[in-house]
């Protein structure tokens, strides 16, 4: 993709994403429901129906008041609760207005962050002495990340069997910092097999060694590891982790867009 002639600033970089990655993982887990990439999409598990839209719905606003009628008709009927993702610069400007008086909530809005691979694996950082980074095999039990991040991490929401899958067939990468014996800090990264970006998560450090550059040491670490397979890496930070949201920012990253999403749930 490097001849994206704009794709290092800013809305060149939000709009590679917006074409490569932003129905990445619906076309994955939804992949009967895909349709294309200018109109909305649902897809349903058993436990909720998901939604996401284009960047630039060509429709008008009455069709989209239908499509937010049909989704709550049938998670009305099935009894579960509807998960529908925006982002910020989404046309038309008004969707979010529609879901909110449709009686949808908004959840706290998480920042998109974009840097590029090289760049971001060209700053120089150290780990405190003693402190020692590795990556995990493919074969190593994460059962001991998922209690760290249990203890270390309240926002944390891993499924904890997708990503077990993802770091079985190497799409997934657990990096993590230890101290002797002791787990210390954890983070991973994940293709977008074919996008040209890999997506950076899992930021976790203890709360006794926060602010030490850890977490600053393991992006660049894991902007290496991307770089034979993606030229972009990308972050969404929720609004209660600030620092992780300055490092990524101090090592290149840029803002893109802010995402938000809104829940509804039928009434019993």
């Amino acid at each position: 993709m490097s001849d994206e002639p704009s794709a290092k600033d800013q809305s060149g970089l939000r709009s590679l994403w917006d074409r490569e990655v932003r129905f990445y993982d619906f076309r994955l887990k939804f992949p009967d429901n895909w349709k294309d990439n200018q109109t909305f999409m649902a897809g349903s598990t058993e436990t909720q129906i998901m939604v996401v839209g284009p960047p630039d719905y060509p429709g008008t606003v009455d069709d989209a008041s239908a499509f937010i009628a049909s989704c709550q008709e049938e998670a009305a009927r099935r009894g579960l609760p509807v998960e529908w993702r925006t982002w910020s610069h989404d046309l038309p400007s008004g969707l979010r207005g529609q879901l909110v008086a449709a009686g949808f909530e908004a959840r706290p809005s998480e920042s998109l962050v974009i840097g590029v691979a090289q760049d971001v694996a060209a700053n120089v950082r150290h780990l405190p002495d003693g402190f020692a980074e590795r990556a995990l095999s493919t074969d190593e039990d994460i059962d001991p990340i998922v209690a760290f991040l249990a203890a270390n991490d309240a926002d944390s929401d891993l499924d904890v069997a997708t990503f077990a899958t993802l770091v079985r067939e190497g799409l997934s990468e657990v990096h993590i910092v230890e101290d002797g014996d002791d787990l210390v800090a954890t983070s991973w990264l994940t293709q977008k097999v074919g996008t040209g970006f890999t997506y950076l998560g899992g930021a976790c450090t203890r709360e006794r060694d926060q602010n030490r550059g850890i977490q600053k040491y393991l992006i660049v670490e894991r902007a290496k590891s991307a770089l034979g397979n993606s030229e972009y890496l990308y972050s969404e930070v929720a609004p209660t982790s600030p620092q992780s949201e300055k490092n990524l920012r101090d090592l290149g990253f840029r803002f893109a867009t802010n995402a938000t999403t809104y829940l509804w749930t039928p009434k019993a």
